[in-house]
């Protein structure tokens, strides 16, 4: 997904291709503007340097909540606690020297903890690597809790100390290399663990560490127990398997990716020579691989242990995705599936029931359809189930936007007993929109499920409702709200008069949570809060060392607003002006359009920017007005039409509406320069960059465009099928994308342009960008470009890439816009 929209990770450079404009006396004034610096620096001004070091970072919150009712676990000197939210009273969970293998005294560094059901075992992951965009490949280590309550601390390095050996075992066996085991997970008896490594899903018993492979065909060709690159990118579906609740069976996903096309990425500077990187990457209306969920036994008593079955789920594996797979948690059901469907182009959602003792034995127990397309949401499970409103418990939650507006809707799933052999069967469901339109406010939309809310009776616990953010009167701010399963008693948790954006972290028992609250240009809060009346037990962090350094700065009035076209789209915009901005002169202002523009993420939000703030902070203080807008087909809550309006037009009506905002505000404010506009973007936002630069340049004179696609149908089948269709399927599809490419438009340039790409992106890829380059040369374009040996999407790896990049930036906006020079 080409989200990198807010705050980004940037970097040092190996190589500058410069086009000039100029002559040689103005490239050598260009180079010097980068080694300028002023004599006596004000600390008042923000830099580079400063920015993106860690002067202006905000405190850390070092609390996570235990699995376990509502505690805080702590770390602290590689010792773990659980500690009261409300005394601060803690008590020892993990003893650091626990954490030390027998051959050394230095503990394991967890990067992250799994307990078992029972907390009886641990299970530690460390030592990691990233694969793609997150670390999720290194070593496990399984702590038996029972055992090392017993060590003798002061003797655990001690050659006979027996126990010691026990209580800390690394999982994978002797084959296993260095951190090459995936997702490790213990089963609900926590007496086994499974994991993936090379593509291989395997078994390890905890009382032997016999390791047994449950899959052997696992290689280049088939992926099992994990994803390819655009599952993992799209789906954000990485782990690829699940443990029955009876600790006797797993599903899996499998991955066929033979037809599915390998793509090449060349690295310059980890060896002598040119190392290439291949890997399964499907391009819009490419084959995508084949997709099929096994379950394989574990109990070694049964005589299929180790044997998969494959369920027959209808449809053409490569022309479906399979994104959610779920065990029933209803005792007696261990044997039936969920598993959710999508078809290529995402415009049909099926939920299927699966019974694994027929495979052939599939149902649809619930149904989606648009007309555009239907957003990947996950299902949430009534663990608990509440008799006074559905049949039963071990029903499911999940999004529709089949109103016009996201709500929920669970699906009741209603089981009969079947004579004489006293089976449960699937009598059928039943769908229930939880949103009442009597009892919830207009617009009221869904933005994130946060948890449920529990009643606790008889020593019983039961969901009630539910906690989920919502903004029903300004599509910029995120509001707390709480709503019963019945639909009734939809109201807002948070206080009025805290306009802003609030986040809460909620405690597992839903009692307690952390909540961050912040504005635009405002750093932090964070409290510990009770639910639901949301009163505060204790300020966790007021971020006020933060506040008095930017209360040193000098910095320039920031604002939202709303800006309404001439075919009366209003759109919600954000200005940072310069310090010295003054309405009542004759001097014009440059401005710089901050952009992203589709629908993975919005710019424009009532909330604390962080270094992406400060970064425009700079720019204002350097002479320009810094604006941004959320066109059309961006994530806001304003409804559906809002959304999906930008269906098979999404290079068409987003850069319109850019457009079209600019113009109105320069209508608006004379002091705003109209031969001074600038545009710049990353990801999807250089996209936007493009379109803007190459359909509209009577609008802007400058852009800077990093990690853009050029071409939409070089982007990846998930992505971008969902808002342009399949360009297989029918010439008239295939003609979308170039309506929609920004390519497609490259002979209007007029302006001044720096592209910027890391040759190793393994998202929007080095070779879109040479084409690009290629098709502007056609043209006669001039132009600037920068390329960063061996950066991925980020463009953050390796020494000094952040503050090189973001200078290279400053210096060309300084030198076309006529910005202050100023220290960097």
């Amino acid at each position: 997904m080409r989200k990198l929209y807010q705050t980004f990770f940037i970097g040092f450079c190996a190589f500058l291709f410069i086009t000039p404009r100029v002559g040689t006396a103005d490239n050598f004034a260009l180079a010097q503007t980068s080694i300028q610096t002023a004599t006596t620096p004000d600390t008042a001004m923000l830099t580079v340097p400063r920015i993106y070091g860690d002067e202006f970072s905000e405190a850390s919150i070092p609390f996570t909540w235990d699995t376990e009712e509502s505690k805080f676990r702590v770390e602290e000197n590689g010792s773990y606690y659980l500690e009261d939210p409300i005394t601060g009273k803690r008590t020892l969970l993990i003893d650091a020297q626990w954490l030390a293998p027998t051959d050394s005294a230095t503990p394991l560094k967890a990067e992250a903890l799994q307990f078992s059901e029972d907390r009886s075992k641990v299970l530690i992951f460390t030592n990691t690597r990233r694969v793609w965009r997150h670390n999720t490949r290194g070593d496990y280590w399984v702590l038996d809790l029972a055992k090392a309550n017993t060590l003798d601390n002061k003797n655990l390095h001690a050659k006979n100390n027996t126990l010691k050996n026990n209580a800390l075992t690394k999982l994978g066996g002797a084959e296993a290399e260095e951190a090459s085991l995936m997702f490790a997970k213990l089963s609900p008896d926590a007496t086994q663990a499974a994991f993936v490594r090379g593509n291989n899903l395997y078994l390890e018993d905890l009382t032997t560490h016999k390791v047994t492979p449950l899959t052997t065909d696992g290689g280049d060709r088939y992926i099992n127990g994990t994803f390819d690159w655009v599952y993992e990118e799209e789906f954000s579906l990485a782990d690829g398997f699940r443990w029955a609740p009876d600790s006797k069976k797993i599903a899996y996903w499998q991955l066929d990716t033979a037809e599915e096309p390998t793509f090449t990425m060349i690295d310059h500077l980890s060896e002598k020579y040119p190392v290439t990187r291949q890997f399964k990457y499907p391009r819009a209306g490419d084959k995508n691989a084949a997709a099929r969920i096994g379950v394989v036994s574990v109990d070694r008593n049964d005589e299929g242990f180790s044997k998969t079955k494959w369920i027959q789920i209808p449809g053409d594996p490569s022309e479906h995705y399979i994104t959610a797979v779920h065990w029933i948690q209803k005792s007696n059901l261990y044997d039936k599936l969920i598993v959710q469907q999508f078809n290529r182009l995402q415009n049909q959602m099926k939920i299927y029931l699966c019974d694994i003792r027929n495979s052939q034995k599939t149902q649809v127990i619930a149904f989606d359809e648009s007309r555009t397309w239907i957003d990947f949401e996950p299902m949430h499970w009534l663990k608990y189930g509440n008799a006074n409103v559905f049949t039963n418990g071990g029903d499911f939650l999940w999004q529709s936007e089949r109103t016009g507006l996201r709500y929920s809707y669970v699906t009741d799933i209603v089981w009969t007993r079947n004579p004489p052999s006293s089976s449960l069967a699937l009598a059928g469901s039943s769908l229930y929109l939880i949103f009442n339109k009597d009892e919830v406010p207009d617009q009221l939309e869904v933005i994130d499920f946060l948890s449920w809310d529990y009643e606790e009776k008889e020593n019983k616990r039961r969901e009630t409702g539910f906690y989920f953010s919502a903004s029903p009167e300004n599509a910029t701010q995120k509001y707390l709200y709480r709503i019963a399963l019945d639909g009734s008693e939809c109201q807002r948790i948070t206080p009025k008069g805290q306009d802003g954006t609030h986040t809460y972290r909620i405690s597992p028992d839903a009692t307690l949570a952390i909540h961050k609250y912040s504005r635009f240009g405002v750093p932090p809060i964070v409290e510990l809060i009770r639910l639901p009346s949301h009163d505060v037990v204790r300020t966790l962090t007021d971020n006020r060392e933060l506040k008095e350094k930017l209360s040193s700065l000098k910095l320039g009035k920031a604002e939202l607003f709303q800006v309404t076209t001439a075919e009366n789209v209003t759109m919600d915009g954000w200005a940072i002006y310069p310090p010295d901005y003054r309405s009542n002169n004759s001097e014009k202002y440059p401005v710089i359009v901050y952009v992203y523009g589709e629908p993975a993420g919005q710019t424009v939000l009532d909330q604390w920017g962080e270094k992406n703030y400060l970064w425009h902070q700079m720019l204002a203080q350097r002479g320009a007005v810094v604006m941004s807008f959320d066109n059309r087909g961006t994530p806001a809550p304003k409804g559906r039409e809002w959304r999906q309006s930008i269906y098979r037009k999404l290079g068409q009506i987003a850069p319109k509406d850019q457009a079209d905002a600019m113009r109105e505000s320069l209508k608006n404010n004379p002091k705003l320069d109209a031969n001074r506009v600038a545009i710049w973007g990353w990801s999807g936002g250089g996209t936007s960059t493009l379109h803007a630069m190459f359909q509209y340049p009577d609008v802007y004179q400058v852009g800077v465009a990093v990690a853009a696609v050029a071409d939409e149908r070089n982007y990846d089948t998930i992505y971008q099928e969902r808002y342009l269709g399949n360009p297989a399927a029918d010439a008239a599809e295939k003609e979308e994308y170039r309506r929609n490419s920004p390519m497609t438009y490259a002979h209007n340039l007029k302006g001044e342009l720096l592209v910027i790409h890391g040759t190793a992106d393994d998202n929007c890829h080095y070779q879109t960008f040479d084409m690009l380059i290629d098709t502007l040369i056609k043209h006669g374009k001039q132009f600037r470009m920068m390329s960063y040996p061996s950066r991925s999407h980020g463009i953050f790896e390796r020494a000094g890439t952040t503050v090189h990049l973001r200078t290279l930036i400053l210096d060309f906006l300084t030198e076309k816009l006529g910005l202050k020079k100023t220290e960097k």
